[in-house]
């Protein structure tokens, strides 16, 4: 059971987690999650994001014009993904990704 208090990177776990599960328990726990933490998705999508656009080869400030924000915004949000995930840098972000059945396909409307 994740608290309402969790952590991004227990909130990654947790979805990470329910991505593996057959499709009504991963529902029954996206359901929970929306009473327990709301706006969850947002939190995971921008960090998903992220990620295909550092599977892409996107530079930060690629990143920055195609999320519509700054590129200092870019860094510290790749600097909480990076901790999250536990990695010190994009190559091993996308081997994080790869490793843990993340789809890096194109990424979809805009988060925010």
């Amino acid at each position: 059971m994740i608290r309402s208090d969790a952590t991004d990177t227990q909130l990654f776990e947790h979805v990470l987690h329910l991505n593996g599960l057959p499709n009504h328990e991963r529902n029954a726990g996206e359901a929970q999650l929306d009473r327990i933490i709301p706006g969850w998705r947002r939190r995971v999508e921008r960090n998903l994001h992220l990620l295909k656009f550092l599977a892409q080869g996107k530079s930060n400030k690629e990143i920055a014009e195609a999320m519509r924000i700054s590129e200092s915004t870019v860094k510290n949000n790749l600097t909480v993904l990076f901790n999250c995930i536990k990695v010190r840098d994009r190559a091993n972000a996308i081997l994080y990704a790869h490793a843990n059945g993340i789809k890096l396909g194109e990424p979809n409307r805009h988060p925010y």
